[in-house]
């Protein structure tokens, strides 16, 4: 019997523990990190047939990330939905060609396709995202911050609440369909700025309590760890500006990001709570 399985109606009740029960029996859910490439295609290919089996008027809606645009992408400036795909490491050619995958099934009119685009995620829930371990889980153990980034360059991340909000607001409009559409984010503030701001709302002084991981850190891990060696493919997110425009689904939908203090608030309340636990 494979050690993967897919729950559909996790959101119900029932759904949800199932889930909660196969995690507590060490059966995966989702995809690993380091086994994007080869199972991700035919992920979106049999959701393409199911979509396409239910009728033309199926709606499909894939949240993404930003890793089509890649470093060169980054360096012309704001990312936006008409930046080109740029991407040279394996990761971010695999997020390019989803998209176009999954577009194409729209342009063949054998279902309704909309892409909504998010950087990097924190929030209640979030204990899979970047900012978990280096992060939360170190600024509440009392642990100094050791983070894998330039602290001066800026980055925008996006609530993790706000992406789910902005996008069922985006899945629910018909404007939204056949496009890629960037999400609100928070501001940009540098990875110094990000960091104090958490310290801020924890209530704990930042002095001597933040360092920067060196490079040579990640090219060991990645001797050591295939995962590591998977992140070692989009580590230049935090070693360039990584900030995005997000004007064109402003100007269609509105709406607002939470603010970055209500966020660290909100997301430090959720790690207290789940910690102990």
């Amino acid at each position: 019997m494979s050690d993967r399985h897919v729950v559909l109606g996790a959101g119900g009740n029932i759904g949800t523990a199932v889930v909660h029960e196969l995690v507590n029996r060490g059966r995966s859910i989702g995809v690993p990190y380091q086994q994007w490439s080869r199972a991700y295609p035919a992920v979106m290919n049999n959701l393409i047939e199911v979509a396409a089996d239910l009728g033309p008027q199926t709606r499909v809606v894939y949240a993404d990330n930003l890793y089509c645009y890649g470093r060169e992408g980054a360096l012309r400036g704001p990312l936006r939905e008409d930046t080109p795909h740029l991407a040279t490491g394996k990761k971010g050619r695999l997020r390019s060609e989803l998209i176009e995958q999954l577009l194409q099934a729209h342009g063949e009119e054998r279902l309704r396709a909309a892409v909504s685009q998010g950087s990097d995620f924190f929030g209640p829930g979030g204990d899979n995202s970047i900012l978990d371990f280096f992060l939360f889980r170190s600024l509440l153990d009392g642990r100094r911050v050791s983070i894998l980034a330039d602290l001066d360059r800026k980055h925008r991340f996006i609530f993790l609440p706000d992406f789910a909000r902005f996008l069922v607001n985006m899945a629910m409009d018909d404007r939204a369909y056949a496009q890629v559409w960037i999400l609100p984010h928070m501001e940009a503030l540098t990875y110094r700025e990000l960091v104090e701001s958490a310290f801020r709302e924890a209530g704990v002084d930042a002095e001597g309590m933040i360092h920067t991981m060196s490079q040579g850190v990640l090219l060991i891990g990645s001797l050591l760890s295939s995962i590591i060696r998977e992140v070692r493919d989009v580590a230049y997110q935090s070693q360039v500006d990584w900030v995005v425009d997000w004007g064109k689904y402003r100007d269609a939908f509105g709406g607002e990001p939470t603010p970055i203090g209500q966020a660290m608030r909100e997301t430090l309340a959720w790690y207290r709570r789940h910690l102990g636990e």
